[in-house]
């Protein structure tokens, strides 16, 4: 399946992009605090880097989450369905969230329109891209969650099984 290789591809990237943003967190934050303790000067722009970073790095991080199920979810009634109803039960779970980042990323996309010409106040970053984090994640929960649902209609179609191959 071409979707699944698409996401496989995309959650190496995320992956390797969100382990640099954790690296660059913790060398600015370090670099701050030598700074500041043994040449008692302040690094002004650490804290605003620092911040850009983890927008960044929670929104990629969140993606890959949902990929992986490693979302918090309570499944106290889907576990007690029989396994036809549990594959139904992930595929309007799938469509939810399709809707919902559909629609955040619909919303987003009006504020990065407002943020034109908007820079941060101190390392003077473009504040669109600094906006764009959700809709680049919502990009990515979309394309996860279409690989959701056709897992699910597999796993639906072949009895609750998704081990079982398709005819």
């Amino acid at each position: 399946m071409i979707l699944k290789k698409i996401n496989d591809i995309l959650f190496k990237i995320c992956g390797v992009i969100s382990t640099a943003l954790l690296f660059g967190i913790v060398a600015v934050t370090f670099s701050q605090v030598i700074c500041r303790y043994f040449l008692k000067k302040s690094l002004i722009w650490s804290s605003e880097l620092t911040v850009f970073f983890l927008v960044w790095m929670v929104f990629l991080a969140c993606s890959m989450g949902y990929r992986k199920n490693s979302i918090a979810s309570l499944t106290m009634v889907t576990d007690r369905l029989p396994p036809r109803g549990r594959s139904l039960a992930k595929i309007a779970s799938a469509c939810f969230m399709l809707i919902f980042v559909s629609v955040s990323f619909y919303g987003n996309m009006e504020i990065i329109r407002m943020a034109a010409g908007k820079v941060s106040s101190i390392l003077h970053a473009n504040m669109q891209f600094i906006y764009s984090a959700w809709s680049v994640a919502a990009v990515l929960m979309s394309l996860y969650a279409l690989e959701k649902i056709m897992d699910a209609a597999i796993e639906f179609k072949n009895g609750g099984d998704i081990r079982k191959e398709v005819a």
